[in-house]
């Protein structure tokens, strides 16, 4: 079986501090709820995952009351509770994660994701990518950081799998890539310079890009091409929320 992870221990120091004095993100309401309860519930409602650890502060100890969910206390680095959440499972295990701010997901969302990772074959790492226009058709009013590449403008997603040891096993790296997720040009560069030429000339296509990503870390993995747009739709400022807020307002959730 295999396992799930929400990481959930951001402060509330960003720009949704302008609409919640909460002290953790994962706390913000969202119509009528805590963000992170969204998450937490498509999880935990997902078949194909067996337990479900939450990465977070002691005020989320509540979701425990639901089966199969645990929580490990985190601090305030998205890496370090990456690891701390990851080493409660074994090492050769499959984890599923997901940010915790992420509410429009659900546990059919979640079982389609797993299921395009398990189509491609079998690696250590799978990270969700999203085009445009997969987003912008079922939710015009969503704004994303856009990636510009040949095949045509992709935006990353927040949910992953990976293999619990070999993630473990490469921690400083995925420190580098998680300070320059919101920077594509970054990342490019991070990459080599013919990646950011090729970036620069729009001839940049998802394939290269997942090549060089898998020989620059040494890892075995794919990008996933979902057309799922929950998977790419977080909430980390007010323009987010109140975009979410109004979907699952109309959802009834």
């Amino acid at each position: 079986m295999t396992g799930g992870l929400v990481l959930a221990g951001a402060p509330n120091r960003g720009r949704l501090r302008e609409v919640s004095d909460v002290a953790f993100e994962a706390l913000i309401p969202v119509a009528g709820r805590p963000l992170v309860e969204y998450v937490v519930e498509a999880m935990a409602g997902c078949a194909e995952l067996g337990r479900v650890v939450v990465v977070g502060p002691a005020q989320l100890a509540y979701l425990t009351r639901r089966p199969r969910v645990e929580l490990v206390e985190g601090t305030d680095g998205l890496v370090d509770n990456l690891a701390r959440g990851l080493r409660t499972f074994a090492p050769d295990e499959m984890v599923v994660v997901a940010t915790g701010d992420i509410p429009l997901l659900t546990p059919a969302v979640v079982s389609a994701f797993v299921a395009e990772c398990r189509a491609l074959g079998d690696y250590d790492f799978y990270y969700s990518v999203i085009p445009r226009d997969a987003i912008l058709s079922r939710y015009p009013g969503a704004r994303r950081s856009w990636i510009g590449l040949r095949d045509g403008s992709v935006t990353g997603g927040n949910l992953f799998m990976l293999r619990a040891g070999a993630a473990l096993g490469i921690l400083p790296d995925l420190e580098r890539v998680t300070g320059l997720r919101k920077s594509a040009l970054g990342l490019a560069a991070m990459l080599g310079p013919v990646l950011v030429v090729k970036y620069l000339l729009g001839r940049l296509t998802l394939a290269e890009a997942e090549r060089r990503v898998r020989s620059h870390f040494r890892i075995s993995g794919r990008a996933v091409l979902t057309r799922h747009a929950e998977v790419g739709i977080d909430v980390d400022k007010p323009a987010d929320l109140e975009l979410v807020t109004s979907i699952l307002a109309s959802r009834g959730s």
